[in-house]
């Protein structure tokens, strides 16, 4: 049975046949029942431990490999694409040097320019200062002329009071006119809705009156010559009255001639053979007994198992004569010549007859 190898991400990578060995990839891949396969297992080991140390790269290398290149003496991954070198300990020291040199450099000149704006700053502040005493200055003469206008304006609203005393007098005067204006108003609308409620009303008794004359229940023959409501007695042909009216809404206009040709039996239907319904040479018994020590004829078939399956399965020809191959993990050979160097390998069995 040959294996199916997948890579990390679930990709199928190839499948491996019974007896046979792929080195591809770098490593071998060893199939079932090859022969000293330890050999190879060994040597994988080897060749992960130092990374397949070459000075040339692996050729078909799988994505996230290792190899390291004996040629400069650095350890590269592969991409999917190609091999990319990671940085050794001499390359990091001299990157290192270099940074540093060149954080050194950057220090001494935010030193510099950090001075240079701290006397800047120092100058301003000076300038500032005689800012903010004429300030001071201008503020005096400001708050005498504020006091000035404050007086001003104390006057000014006492005159807006008293004019607002005169308006509100004559909007209050104005108010309750315009109320009475609104409420005759209000009034004649109210009036207006009723008139054409009255006549919608009117007109919609009209057609209710002429349909239910047109319909004819309305009508000058005496109500004597009708049946009464309470237990009527209806003659002639009665029309309107429906079968679910009176409960029969699942029966059929149909006679009973008709009604049992073909009949579709539900539940528990009696009086009907196996042979009836095509079943004639089926027999009541369930599959528990049915299965139980059956007598197969012609060529029954059954799964082939396993080459090494030793259950109670059943074994069938196929499976027999791949176990006749080997003995004890070993292959035999049956002829009748001698075997040469080209036959078999180490711990087969060779049966020679004339």
């Amino acid at each position: 049975m040959s294996y199916t190898i997948y890579k990390t991400n679930g990709l199928q990578l190839l499948t491996l046949l019974d007896g046979t060995l792929n080195d591809k990839y770098g490593i071998k891949l060893v199939g079932k029942n090859y022969i000293n396969y330890g050999t190879a297992q060994n040597e994988n080991f080897v060749y992960l431990q130092e990374n397949f140390a070459n000075d040339t790269a692996p050729t078909y290398p799988l994505t996230g490999q290792l190899w390291y290149n004996t040629s400069s003496n650095t350890i590269s991954f592969f991409d999917g694409v190609t091999f990319n070198a990671l940085a050794n300990v001499d390359q990091l020291g001299g990157g290192i040097s270099t940074l540093n040199a060149a954080l050194i450099a950057n220090v001494a000149i935010l030193q510099t320019a950090i001075k240079a704006n701290a006397n800047i700053q120092t100058a301003n502040a000076g300038v500032q200062a005689d800012a903010i005493t004429s300030l001071w200055a201008n503020a005096g003469v400001q708050s005498d002329a504020i006091d000035v206008i404050n007086a001003n304006v104390s006057a000014a609203n006492v005159n807006i009071s008293s004019l607002q005393t005169t308006a509100t007098t004559l909007t209050t005067k104005t108010d309750s006119t315009n109320s009475n204006v609104s409420a005759i108003v209000s009034n004649v609308a109210v009036l207006q809705g009723n008139v054409v409620t009255l006549f919608a009303n009117a007109a919609t008794q009209a057609a209710a009156i002429s349909a239910i004359q047109s319909a004819g229940y309305i009508t000058s023959t005496p109500l004597s010559a009708y049946a009464p409501l309470n237990n009527p007695t209806f003659t002639g042909t009665v029309s309107g009255i429906t079968k679910a009216m009176v409960g029969l809404s699942d029966v059929t206009n149909e006679s009973k001639a008709t009604m049992f040709t073909s009949p579709t039996f539900t539940g528990t239907v009696n009086g009907i053979t196996q042979s009836m319904v095509g079943l004639g040479n089926v027999t009541n018994e369930s599959k528990a007994t049915m299965f139980d020590s059956p007598a197969f004829t012609n060529y029954p078939t059954a799964p082939t198992q396993s080459f090494l399956d030793n259950s109670t399965k059943i074994a069938t020809t196929a499976w027999v004569r791949n176990a006749t191959q080997y003995w004890d993990g070993s292959r035999k050979y049956v002829s009748t010549s001698a075997p040469t160097s080209g036959d078999g390998s180490d711990g087969d069995f060779w049966f020679q007859y004339q």
